[in-house]
């Protein structure tokens, strides 16, 4: 029996992402999954661990693209794929509250949940 290691239940997802590392940003970042305690994402680039990083997420609707969420962390993991690089990262915990609670929406989102009005 496996024991899974994560502070929250992540969900798959397909977010465009921006990912800025030591005040340099890395195009072409795609979220694979997402949780309240962090983030997978693939970058063509390799990303240190331990290193700061800030994200910003980018919800396509069918009525538009939502403002970007920002999420600042620090990358736990790097591991080589056929694409680049897939970088697991914690989200800190003394990020904003309005921060929080945008996450908290796109997580209901990405469940299928009609987040509140």
């Amino acid at each position: 029996m496996s024991i899974d290691r994560r502070g929250a239940p992540r969900f798959a997802c397909g977010i465009d992402t921006q990912l800025a590392l030591a005040g340099a940003l890395i195009e072409s970042v795609q979220t694979v999954d997402l949780s309240f305690s962090g983030i997978c994402v693939l970058t063509p680039d390799w990303v240190p661990v331990r290193s700061k990083v800030q994200f910003r997420l980018r919800v396509r609707l069918a009525q538009g693209c939502s403002d970007g969420l920002a999420l600042t962390g620090e990358t736990v993991w790097c591991t080589s794929v056929p694409r680049g690089y897939q970088v697991g990262s914690s989200f800190d915990s003394d990020m904003a509250s309005v921060a929080w609670r945008r996450l908290d929406i796109v997580l209901r989102m990405v469940r299928g949940e009609r987040p509140p009005s």
